[in-house]
């Protein structure tokens, strides 16, 4: 057993704890995100890596790639917006493709959408235990409404590691191609 001072987040209750989890991954959702790969190749070689990486593997990825001597975009299959916009520079270290990650407005329209429909369930639970005489009613009504406040946390968070990983699966990507083999 600890004696001595406990920090406050030694004291932290699960739920306190889970409510910043999912206020982070609902930030991570709508955030801007910085991406970087290390190239070992010069400008005009990387460039036609990307795009032979663009031509065999971006598919397998639901990505379509657009990559010249200056930037990179990558968007999504049948997506306008980018997901991914970056740019060659040149360091000390050698060339670099800096870019970002842009925040997927479906992942903006999901959040609000499951916010409405939360607030409705909420607002429907209320009118429930206030109007409907009948208890199974009320019963069912206020279960949908709980059941629907406890997850919605996970579905903040499924939705966040979805998009982590999809994030980290492109950088990977980018980086077998712009990296030597024996690296």
């Amino acid at each position: 057993m600890r004696s001595g001072n406990r920090s406050s987040r030694d004291s932290a209750s699960p739920v306190t704890g889970a409510g910043s989890e999912m206020r982070r991954a609902a930030r991570a959702l709508v955030e801007r995100r910085p991406g970087s790969v290390p190239s070992d190749y010069p400008v005009e070689e990387s460039v036609r890596r990307l795009e032979g990486w663009s031509r065999s593997d971006a598919a397998a990825m639901k990505v379509a790639v657009d990559v010249s001597a200056s930037s990179v975009s990558v968007r999504r299959e049948g997506e306008s917006d980018p997901m991914f916009l970056a740019s060659w520079r040149e360091h000390e270290d050698g060339l670099r493709l800096e870019g970002e990650f842009l925040p997927a407005r479906s992942a903006v329209s999901v959040l609000k959408f499951f916010s409405v429909a939360l607030a409705l369930i909420v607002a429907l639970a209320a009118w429930a235990f206030l109007t409907q005489p009948e208890t199974s009613t009320r019963v069912s009504i206020g279960l949908l409404a709980a059941v629907s406040v406890f997850l919605f946390p996970y579905v903040v968070v499924a939705l966040s590691s979805q998009w982590a990983a999809r994030q980290a699966a492109l950088l990977r990507a980018f980086e077998r191609a712009l990296r030597r083999e024996d690296q």
